[in-house]
């Protein structure tokens, strides 16, 4: 059975099984993750920029959420808020940055 033949409320159960399993596993038990909010920062990072930079957003989101909450900056929830709104901010500036590029015909290289 392929992804596609997965009806989609059982993607959701896989996806959020998939990350309590996961967050057990790497010692983070009881973590509630927002499975939809992650995957709509990646859907942004991959069409703003490119497909691979959805993965590299929501790690460095994390990593930035987690070094707030450890440098004792932020608490877990605010510090995923402020990573998510910075990253999401970029990425649409980035989409933005594109598109006038390409309207203008412009490489964005300097000279």
């Amino acid at each position: 059975m392929t992804t596609d033949e997965i009806p989609h409320e059982s993607k959701d159960e896989l996806l959020a099984d998939w990350a309590a399993r996961l967050a057990d596993e790497l010692g983070l038990q009881g973590l509630e993750v927002n499975v939809d909010a992650i995957l709509a920062l990646a859907g942004v990072a991959a069409h703003s920029v490119l497909r691979p930079a959805a993965p590299l957003t929501t790690f460095l989101v994390g990593y930035a959420a987690g070094s707030a909450v450890a440098e004792g900056r932020l608490l877990p929830e605010p510090a995923i808020e402020a990573a998510s709104a910075a990253a999401l901010l970029l990425a649409r500036a980035e989409a933005e940055r594109v598109a006038s590029r390409d309207e203008s015909g412009s490489t964005g290289t300097a000279s």
